[in-house]
């Protein structure tokens, strides 16, 4: 396994996390990482806005079918859901800034690329968007949360 492979990024990450280390550094045939534990009681990133860099990210999204369980097999109407992943490690923020609304709260229409959050990595803030139109039913996280690739942020249906 490569040290740029993701997975293993992950699980070097995972026993920096575990062994409560400030810093893991790996060297494999001339290539190089280095993870460091990135501590903010703030909850904010000690930079200014103009300092702040957003890029719009792709966002994974996993369709699930809701089934009543009164709907007969002949006659079954289906709610789509679709949960929001987050596709990098980070630091999820629920809005632009410590004083500012929530860019979305459960019960809000969305439209496809609307702002649903920001995620900070490594001093880059990343605006994570609608893929679709629908309602947010639920938001899995809260400010200042740490997020895993993969993991599920919000659900619109």
């Amino acid at each position: 396994m490569k040290i740029t492979d993701t997975s293993y990024i992950k699980e070097v990450a995972g026993i920096l996390k575990i062994n409560g280390l400030q810093k893991v550094e790996v060297e494999s045939n001339g290539m190089r990482i280095l993870l460091e534990e990135y501590s903010n009681t703030s909850g904010y990133s000690p930079v200014s806005k103009s300092e702040m860099v957003y890029t719009p990210m792709q966002v994974e999204t996993m369709p699930v079918s809701l089934h009543n369980e009164e709907e007969t097999a002949g006659n079954v109407e289906v709610g789509l859901i679709t949960d929001v992943t987050s596709p990098i490690v980070g630091v999820f923020y629920s809005s632009s800034t410590p004083e500012s609304e929530p860019f979305v709260s459960i019960g809000d229409t969305v439209k496809k690329g609307d702002v649903l959050c920001v995620i900070e990595a490594m001093k880059f803030f990343n605006e994570i968007t609608a893929e679709c139109d629908g309602q947010i039913v639920d938001i899995f996280l809260k400010n200042g949360d740490v997020v895993e690739f993969g993991q599920v942020l919000f659900r619109i249906q």
